[in-house]
C-alpha cells in the first residue's frame, strides 16, 4: 500500500482572502476602503473561490487520471513486463534418436528467488547420432490456464497466483485470452466448448454497458470488469477462464552456463541442455513514475518540422550525411528577392576534414538530396521546402600595426593572420562566441580591429580596411566601409594567407 502523499498546498478561502489585503498597502497603498462593500475586495473574494477550487482540483488527481493524461499526449501505457528470450543447446547423451517437442520446458535455479526459472522452446528439434546438438529459441515463462466463478459484483476483480508477462511479438488482444464456457456441442465426433470472449482494453471508459470488455495489470497479476456501465459485469456463477503467461521479468535475464535443467524426466537422462550465452530482454513492469519520466523526453522529441529551430534539429540528424552546420530560414525563396510566405529553405554545411580548408564545406547534389528527403518526412502540409549549399563572402583585412618592443617582428604577422582566420572561421572557433561564424551575420570593422590589437605582439593598430567577395563568382574585392554585409544564406571565409599585415617600426614598415 503507498504512503498518502502530504497536502503542500493546503491554504483555504479565508487564509487566500486574507494574505491578498495583506498585498494591498504595498502594491495599491492609496486603496484605503477594504470593506467587504467595496468593489475591489468582491474581485479579491472571486478570485480566493476561483483558486480554491483549483487547488481542490489539483489534489484529487489520481493514477488513473496521470494514465488518461499520458493518453492524451499520445503516450503508451506504462509497458507491462517482458519475458526473458536465450538460445540453448541440446545435446544427445545416448544413441537413441530424440525428438524434443515444442514447448519442452528448461530451467535454473533463480539464485535471488531461491526457485526455478523456467524457459519454454518455441520449435521441435532432433538428436540423432550423426547430428548430436541442436540450438532452439526459448521464452522464460509458462503458459497458464485458470478458471473462475463470478460473484456478480461490480468491478470484479481476479488475482493471478503468479505474475503475467507480454507474449512475444504480440498484440493488445493478445496479451491473454479470457473467455466464458458456453454448452457442449458434438461436432464430428468431438466435444466443441462453445465460449464467449472478453476483450482486453488499456480502459472502460469508452464500452458499453454491454460491451464485453475488461482490463489488465500484468504486473500485479490482476483483470478488472466493468460495472455494468463501462464493461459487462459477469454474471454471477458464471466461469471465467483465463489463459496468461506466467514469468519473473528481468530476474529470468540469468547468466550463460546456468540453464541446465530439463524438466521432462523421461528426457532429463538422455539429453543434457545449456546455454552457451545470457538471457536477454526480461523487463518487469514499467512504473507510472517512469513512464511519465518517458512521456516528459517523448515530448522534447521533434517529430514535426514547424519551427526554424526543428528544421535545424532535423537536418543535423540526417543519419546519411554528416553536417557541421544547418540553419533553417523562413520565408527565403532562392530565386526570389522578396520574402515568401509557406516557405523554408535549409542551408546546410557538411563536416570537413580540416578547419582551414572550406573546399570541402560545400555540399554535393547528393548530400542535398539526401537531407532533402529527410526532411520532406517531417514537413507541414503545405510548405515548400528547399536545401541549399551555403554561400562563402570571402574577407581580406589589410592593416598596419605597431609591435610591442618585446616582440619579433617575422613573429606578430602570422600570429595577426592566425587571429583573423580564427576569428572569421564558418565553421569552428569563429565568430563573436567562438562557436563559427553565424549566418547572415555583419562582419564590423570594430570588431577586426579588436581582434587584431588582441593579438600576441600588437602594441596598437595603426590603420585598418577591409574588402570582400563572394567565392565561385567574378569580380575582385571590394572595399567595404564600416562593415561587410553577409546574405542570409551565407558565411564568411578566410584563410590566414589573405589578409595582409604590415608592422609599423619608428616610422618604417616592415612586412
Amino acid at each position: 500500500m503507498s504512503i498518502p502523499l502530504e497536502n503542500l498546498d493546503n491554504k483555504t478561502y479565508d487564509e487566500l482572502v486574507r494574505d491578498a489585503l495583506a498585498r494591498i498597502p504595498i502594491y495599491a497603498p492609496r486603496w484605503t476602503d477594504r470593506n467587504e462593500t467595496d468593489p475591489g475586495v468582491t474581485f479579491i473574494e472571486l478570485f480566493a473561490w476561483l483558486t480554491e477550487m483549483q487547488i481542490y482540483s489539483l489534489n484529487r488527481i489520481d493514477d488513473r487520471s496521470r494514465l488518461k493524461f499520458l493518453k492524451l499526449l499520445g503516450v503508451p501505457r506504462p509497458y507491462p513486463p517482458r519475458p526473458a528470450e536465450v538460445d540453448i543447446t541440446f545435446e544427445l547423451v545416448g544413441d537413441s534418436p530424440e525428438s524434443i517437442p515444442k514447448g519442452t520446458l528448461v530451467a535454473s535455479l533463480n539464485p535471488k528467488a531461491k526457485d526455478q526459472v523456467c524457459f519454454e522452446t518455441l520449435e521441435e528439434v532432433s538428436l540423432s547420432p550423426s547430428s548430436r546438438k541442436a540450438t532452439v529459441h526459448a521464452v522464460q515463462g509458462i503458459e497458464r490456464r485458470r478458471e473462475f466463478q463470478s460473484d456478480g459484483s461490480a468491478n470484479l476483480m481476479i488475482k493471478m497466483e503468479e505474475r503475467m508477462v507480454l507474449r512475444s511479438a504480440s498484440t493488445l488482444e493478445d496479451m491473454l485470452r479470457l473467455w466464458s464456457p458456453g454448452p457442449v456441442q458434438t461436432v464430428d465426433g468431438k466435444d466443441v466448448v462453445n465460449g464467449t470472449k472478453w476483450t482486453l482494453k488499456e480502459d472502460l471508459d469508452g464500452s458499453g454497458g454491454n460491451d464485453l470488455h475488461f482490463t489488465a495489470d500484468l504486473g500485479n497479476g490482476t483483470i478488472t470488469f466493468g460495472d455494468g456501465i463501462h464493461g459487462k459485469i459477469p454474471l454471477k456463477g458464471d466461469s471465467i477462464i483465463v489463459e496468461y503467461r506466467s514469468g519473473v521479468g528481468s530476474q529470468g535475464n540469468l547468466g550463460p552456463g546456468t540453464i541446465n535443467q530439463i524438466r521432462d524426466e523421461s528426457l532429463a537422462s538422455k539429453v543434457t541442455v545449456c546455454n552457451k550465452n545470457a538471457a536477454y530482454g526480461g523487463e518487469d513492469a514499467e512504473t507510472l513514475e517512469s513512464a511519465i519520466g518517458r512521456a516528459r523526453k517523448d515530448t522534447r522529441e521533434v517529430t514535426r518540422a514547424v519551427t526554424s529551430a526543428d528544421y535545424e534539429y532535423l537536418a543535423m540528424s540526417c543519419p546519411d550525411v554528416r553536417l557541421a552546420r544547418a540553419k533553417a530560414l523562413e520565408m527565403y525563396h532562392p530565386s526570389h528577392d522578396d520574402r515568401v510566405p509557406t516557405v523554408v529553405s535549409v542551408v546546410i554545411v557538411p563536416e570537413s576534414e580540416s578547419i582551414d580548408s572550406l573546399a570541402l564545406a560545400t555540399p554535393t547534389q547528393e548530400e542535398i538530396s539526401l537531407v532533402r528527403k529527410h526532411l520532406e518526412k517531417y514537413r507541414l502540409m503545405g510548405t515548400e521546402l528547399f536545401v541549399l549549399p551555403p554561400e562563402y563572402v570571402r574577407v581580406k583585412v589589410v592593416t598596419d600595426v605597431a609591435k610591442d618592443p618585446r616582440s619579433q617582428d617575422d613573429y606578430v604577422i602570422p600570429a595577426v593572420q592566425k587571429a583573423l582566420a580564427g576569428f572569421l572561421n564558418p565553421i569552428k572557433g569563429g565568430g563573436p562566441d567562438r562557436d563559427g561564424w553565424p549566418f547572415g551575420r555583419p562582419v564590423y570593422l570594430s570588431e577586426v580591429l579588436q581582434v587584431i590589437d588582441g593579438a600576441e605582439g600588437v602594441d596598437h593598430v595603426n590603420s585598418c580596411q577591409l574588402f570582400s567577395w563572394v567565392k565561385g563568382k567574378t569580380g575582385g574585392p571590394v572595399e567595404s566601409v564600416g562593415r561587410i554585409s553577409i546574405p542570409a544564406h551565407a558565411l564568411v571565409d578566410s584563410n590566414p594567407e589573405d589578409h595582409t599585415v604590415t608592422v609599423a617600426k619608428g616610422g618604417e614598415k616592415v612586412g
